[in-house]
């Protein structure tokens, strides 16, 4: 009964990799020793019929526990790497009398899993960088606007300047009446009035020079209105800009965070040792 069993495994085991058409190599054992052994194309190891088995090959531990086991072996135990099921061969009783091994090459898996992860990782790390640059033009639009707020302020100011400058025109100009008023009646007082036309004539030179120095300073500070005025416009350009890139960053944030989830998925699936 024991080698009907094992005899009728043996009998299948040869064409199961044309019956599938995956590249795959098959072995059998009894409790003991390799009964056979059917490699693939590309999956080919060093075992011979009769071998006995390795105390740490995957089949000598299906039997001592009498239970399916799969694994993973790497690239580097063999040179390919491939997934391992083995099963146990029960008798009547439940007890295993030997087992059967296939093992499936997994070298596109392999690379299609690595791919998915770099890509995820990259997708990852570009979606962090938009985010950070996002939040670069956050704060760049915050200070843009506290700029503005200063350039406006600085604009009423001199506004405020200007009126200013107009009342101290208004006096050099009444100063100026006033002291060719005082320099008339000084030549009408005659040598009496020689002390007060001195005065006269230092309030008109005072006048003068305040006309002077307020025109001097109204054209400077016309020349700051004017460029506090390109300033603002070339902040409000820059606004504009920021606000256009914030709302694409956004836009490109939410298809990054897509494109990371679809990515995620494909790592969950193709991800050989789940």
């Amino acid at each position: 009964m024991k080698e009907r069993i094992l005899e009728s495994f043996m009998d299948v085991l040869p064409h199961l990799k044309e019956l599938i058409q995956q590249d795959i190599m098959t072995s059998i054992t009894d409790t003991e020793k390799f009964l056979g052994y059917y490699p693939g194309d590309k999956m080919r190891i060093n075992i011979r019929v009769g071998d006995l088995i390795p105390d740490n090959d995957p089949l000598r531990k299906t039997i001592m526990e009498n239970k399916i086991i799969s694994s993973i072996v790497p690239k580097e135990v063999y040179g390919f790497p491939f997934k391992s099921v083995t099963y146990p061969i029960r008798n009547e009783q439940g007890i295993a009398i030997g087992a059967v091994g296939y093992a499936i090459n997994i070298e596109n898996e392999v690379k299609i899993s690595n791919a998915s992860e770099t890509m995820f990782s990259a997708i990852e790390e570009t979606s962090a960088n938009i985010n950070e640059a996002s939040m670069d033009i956050q704060k760049l639009t915050s200070m843009i606007n506290d700029i503005n707020e200063s350039a406006k302020i600085t604009e009423k100011k001199i506004a405020d300047s200007d009126k200013v400058i107009g009342m101290i025109k208004n006096v050099a100009q009444q100063t100026n009446l006033l002291a060719l008023n005082a320099a008339i009646e000084a030549a009408r007082a005659g040598e009496h009035g020689r002390g007060f036309s001195i005065v006269a004539s230092e309030m008109r030179k005072l006048s003068l020079t305040s006309k002077e120095s307020s025109e001097s300073v109204y054209k400077q500070l016309s020349e700051m209105k004017e460029a506090v005025e390109f300033i603002k416009r070339q902040i409000d350009s820059i606004l504009e800009i920021a606000d256009n890139q914030s709302t694409k960053f956004k836009d490109i944030t939410t298809a990054a965070e897509e494109i990371a989830e679809n990515a995620e998925t494909l790592v969950h699936f193709t991800r050989i040792n789940d």
